[in-house]
């Protein structure tokens, strides 16, 4: 089975808020896994989807959490923090860019 290891979807924005439309970028730091093995770091992929759509495509949520940093102020000031689960696993995530290289 082939899939997209994301660790952390970075700069998220809301195109169309109605729609539950959001893209994110994984940076640097995605990886393609391949018959289960990782194979060599993607430079960025983008991920554009609804909200609905990824919910409705969870095949898995962690049940350990972890605190998430929430903060304007890169944890200075008045750090702020909120629960996410660990990890969330789901099917058909529309990858709307992938790039290898710059």
């Amino acid at each position: 089975t082939d899939a997209l290891y994301i660790p952390h979807i970075h700069s998220i924005h809301m195109p169309a808020p109605t729609k539950g439309m959001f893209t994110g970028s994984s940076r640097f730091n995605a990886r393609l896994i391949k018959d289960g093995e990782f194979t060599a770091p993607l430079l960025s992929s983008r991920v554009t989807d609804t909200i609905p759509s990824v919910f409705s495509g969870i095949v898995a949520i962690s049940s350990r959490t972890i605190p998430w940093n929430v903060s304007s102020t890169y944890d200075r000031r008045s750090p702020t923090a909120m629960s996410i689960p660990e990890y969330i696993i789901c099917d058909n995530v529309r990858i709307s860019d992938v790039a290898d290289s710059f």
